[in-house]
Order: C-alpha cells, then structure tokens, then sequence
C-alpha cells in the first residue's frame, strides 16, 4: 500500500467520525430542546356561534428553555370541554428558536351534537374547562427522524 492510499483512508475516516460526531451532537441538540418543550394554552374565545357549530380559537403557547433550536414541528390534538370531546385541531408547521416562546393560533369548529349539554352549558354559564390532549411531531436531524412528544393541558376560566 502506497502512502498516498494510506493518507486517503485516514481522511476518509477521519471524514466519517467527524460526520457521525457532527451528527451525535445535532441529536442531541434537539432532543434537549423537544423534551423540554412545554405546551399551554394561551387563550381560548368562541369565535362564531351558529345554529349547528361554533369555532373556537385556541391559542397555543410553545416554551423552549433550552439553548438549543427546535427543529419544526406540527400539533394534533383533541379537545375535551368539561370532560366531553368535542374534536380535533391541528397546527401548521412551525418552530421555537433557543429559549423563545411562540404563540400560535388554531381553530376548531365544534358541532353541537358532539358536545351536547356540556358545550351547551359552558356557553351561557361562562364556565369552561377545556382540556387538551396530543402530540408534537418533530422530524429531527434534517427531517430524517420522527418522534412525537405527547401533551396534555387544562385550562379553566
């Protein structure tokens, strides 16, 4: 073996446990910034009433205290008001730099017959429990890996 084949393999190695290295690290980064994220909630308000439905406004709020960037990501969770599910919202895709709090909106049209007495009742007492239930779905390492972090949520007013 010539010296020049030897010098290629020690750069092509070296090349390797650099990326692998580089990689380890991003990982890393990201999942501390995914396991610590925190979902609440905001703010809540009806939107419409219909005669059928009636949309509310969910505003989601995303607490990353890490040092690290969030790589972007998307919600899917369902509602529950007073203990009654009344359905299911999704968020766009969106991200949360290092230790930035992010606030998105989202809606989700409520039929009454889902929610029946309870959103009802909600409505004209002006009592409200909302809970929400769901996952985060983050692509981490440019895209190439998926996990999902669950949340739940209460908010009363």
């Amino acid at each position: 073996m010539s010296n020049k084949q030897h010098y290629s393999k020690i750069l092509v190695a070296i090349f390797v446990l650099g990326l692998i290295a580089f990689a380890s690290y991003r990982i890393y980064c990201e999942y501390e910034a995914m396991s610590n994220l925190s979902v609440s909630i905001f703010d809540v308000s009806i939107e419409r009433i219909g005669i059928r439905s009636a949309d509310l406004s969910i505003i989601l709020e995303f607490r990353n205290p890490t040092n690290y960037d969030l790589p972007v990501f998307s919600v899917e969770y369902d509602v529950y008001i007073n203990g009654t599910y009344i359905g299911h919202g999704v968020m766009p895709s969106t991200t949360v730099k290092a230790g930035e709090v992010v606030r998105q909106e989202t809606r989700v049209a409520v039929e009454y017959w889902k929610a029946a007495a309870e959103f009802v009742k909600a409505l004209f007492e002006e009592r409200l429990t909302l809970t929400i239930k769901g996952k985060v779905h983050v692509k981490m390492l440019f895209g190439l890996i998926p996990i999902d972090k669950e949340f739940k949520y209460v908010y009363s007013r």
